[in-house]
């Protein structure tokens, strides 16, 4: 401190080779008293070798202030807090920024207002309350967030109206985040009133807003309404800021909606303009709506693309919130491709998560996804735990009047039903079902009723028998997915159809139909689905007759089975080899052991001997697609990246059947 103090050439250099000593000495031995004392002084002598650039470097004497607890020592203390905060505020830090300005407000609480505007007359209470919330509101801490707002309003006495529309507006991203979406409204409506006239971009931004909210209530034409006046603003305007967040929100808008190629061609324009402007925020959600169109409509591999995209500005601006955004997708994406184990962890990490940042609108979905795994599994008391508390979250328990929120309100309803499914209990599922599917058509989220909720209606209303009203309900699931080039929706209406068919008698065009199912969802993939459509497809096959078909059909999803631990579809499918006087296979295959399903093998050895994807396509009768899943999933449990590694395994005798 005193060479610091001493040394006016250089300043920066010596305290950067002075602080490995200053570290080793704060943190060895020396007392707290002492440490802080240090801190102090360190700060001080900063200050002093700095001179009149020292408010350039305000984050590293406020990192010292805030460890000092002596803050007032220091005349502009204040200052450096304020200017430290904003700095980490700039970098999305937001619990940094929430340290220096909690410092910043003590002073003020500690030597009162009239001290503080001695030091520095155009430092102001309210400054440091609305800094602070924008702080908590960057942690999730929302309710805080709120609060501190409301004090920022109160510490003003007569608060300019730009000031009130902004502060306002604030609350209503709060209450947004934090799932109060008709509160948000309020907020937001009140912030419009208080717009200076001719203040046309802060009316524009408010509306953005507000449509957002319209949107997660299920009012699109509202939505729409609100986001189409924003962009006319901005165009008008010729604002690249808010042209790329209006881009953005209706990119998220026609993820809902349809149709996908607006969708994707707002949010590729959306993430053109924010690379303009290094708005990563607004990049972030432009790749979520990708991920998540992607995703819905059934192309995982696009979807793990954008994925990786969102990931990455997440982990860059150091954002919790919006990391396990991206672990909604994640988790579904490995639920898909049946990384069951991956889908778990990753589940049950981003519930502890949103539960800490009090996301009420992610939560529940969080919880359902997680659900569906568990469910799958057997675990019936476990995964309606999880089923209950998103509808409890969604405010189902409610009833009456009550706006829901669509996108918790949904798949609240694909939990219940899911879990109403699997326990035996088909009525009451197409009961929960029919009660989401009136949700999302009253909203117009045709995904929404795709995704889920009409497969879960059909199947229940197959397992009934209720041969018409499942073929009306694959009807419609064939409509709207074809009007919204929605390759899963389509690969669903191909099962129930092919369901249908067969229990109407017509065994044989029922097995064929099914085939074609199971390579439609496998081709996606959407794995789960697939086994449960193949294992019903080699009861098909021994109905017909063909024992050796049905055989090869078990022997293929078999090892998948004993992987996700599907408990039903396997005791199911391990009766039916007995029923066709064959032993099951072991239920020791593991991932990695080497262990292949028969249609794997198949693929391996064909590999093996040199043929090509499109060769082995045509030779087994199954799209490119199909193959090219299959080989995937044997690269992943060899934990090898190529044919070549593939072939010599095979020739090596080391992969087998499971």
């Amino acid at each position: 401190a005193q060479v610091l103090e001493e040394r006016s050439e250089g300043p920066l250099i010596l305290y950067d080779l002075a602080y490995p000593l200053i570290r080793e000495v704060l943190y060895g031995d020396l007392g707290l008293a002492r440490a802080r004392l240090l801190h102090a002084e360190v700060a001080g002598a900063v200050e002093r070798a700095h001179g009149s650039r020292a408010m350039r470097h305000a984050d590293e004497i406020a990192y010292h202030l805030v460890r000092s607890r002596a803050a007032s020592l220091t005349p502009k203390a204040l200052q450096y807090l304020i200017a430290a905060g904003r700095h980490a505020l700039e970098r999305h830090a937001g619990a940094e920024a929430a340290n220096y300005l909690e410092s910043a407000l003590s002073i003020l609480d500690e030597e009162g207002q009239r001290e503080a505007d001695r030091a520095e007359p155009d430092v102001t209470r309210a400054e440091v309350l609305t800094l602070l919330a924008q702080a908590r509101q960057r942690q999730g801490r929302y309710a805080d967030a709120l609060e501190l707002w409301e004090r920022a309003l109160d510490a003003s006495p007569q608060p300019a109206p730009d000031r009130v529309s902004s502060v306002r507006r604030s609350m209503g991203v709060a209450c947004y985040w934090s799932g109060r979406h008709v509160e948000a409204i309020r907020h937001l409506d009140e912030a419009l009133s208080h717009v200076p006239e001719g203040d046309l971009r802060q009316a524009a931004v408010i509306r953005l807003t507000r449509g957002v909210c319209h949107q997660e209530l299920g009012a699109p034409e509202k939505a729409r309404a609100d986001i189409n006046a924003t962009l006319a603003t901005a165009e008008k305007l010729e604002d690249v800021p808010l042209l790329a967040r209006a881009h953005r929100a209706l990119a998220l808008l026609h993820t809902w909606v349809g149709p996908p190629e607006e969708g994707r061609g707002h949010a590729r324009e959306a993430i053109r303009l924010a690379d303009m402007c290094g708005d990563s925020n607004v990049a972030f959600w432009s790749h979520w709506a990708l991920a998540a169109l992607e995703g819905l409509t059934g192309d995982t591999t696009a979807m793990e693309a954008e994925l990786v995209e969102a990931r990455r500005i997440a982990d860059e601006l150091g954002s919790p919130v919006l990391r396990i955004w991206s672990d909604e997708l994640s988790l579904e994406r490995s639920y898909a491709v049946g990384e069951w184990e991956t889908a778990v962890s990753l589940g049950e990490q981003a519930i502890a998560l949103a539960r800490s940042l009090n996301q009420r609108t992610l939560l529940p979905r969080l919880l359902v996804w997680t659900s569906l795994i568990y469910l799958s599994q057997g675990e019936l008391e476990r995964g309606r735990a999880m089923v209950d508390e998103a509808w409890g979250l969604a405010g189902l328990d409610e009833g009456g009047d009550r706006v829901l929120d669509v996108h918790t309100a949904v798949p609240a309803h694909i939990g219940l039903a899911a879990y109403y499914l699997f326990s035996d209990q088909r009525e009451k599922a197409v009961e929960v079902g029919e009660r989401g599917l009136e949700i999302a058509d009253r909203s117009g989220y045709v995904v929404w009723a795709i995704h889920h909720l009409l497969p879960i209606i059909a199947e229940s209303l197959i397992h009934t028998r209720d041969l018409a009203r499942a073929r009306s309900i694959g009807d419609r699931l064939r409509r709207d997915s074809e009007r919204l080039g929605h390759p899963l929706g389509l690969a669903w209406a191909k099962a129930c159809t092919a369901f249908v068919v067969w229990l109407e008698g017509d065994l044989a065009e029922g097995a064929e139909m099914l085939r074609d199912a199971a390579e439609a969802l496998e081709a996606i993939p959407i794995v789960p689905d697939a086994v449960r459509v193949r294992r019903q497809l080699a009861r098909r096959l021994a109905e017909l007759g063909d024992r050796e078909g049905a055989l090869r059909e078990l022997r293929d999803v078999h090892g998948t089975m004993v992987r996700l631990g599907l408990k039903r579809e396997l005791d199911k499918a391990r009766a039916l080899f007995r029923s066709l006087d064959a032993r099951p296979p072991l239920l020791s295959g593991q991932p990695g052991s080497g262990d292949l399903t028969g249609r794997e093998l198949e693929i391996a050895e064909l590999v093996a001997e040199g043929e090509s994807n499109k060769s082995i396509s045509r030779r087994l009768g199954v799209s490119p697609r199909t193959v090219t899943t299959h080989l995937q999933n044997v690269y992943r449990k060899l934990e090898i990246s190529s044919r070549n590694q593939l072939a010599e395994l095979v020739r090596d005798g080391k992969v087998r059947r499971s």
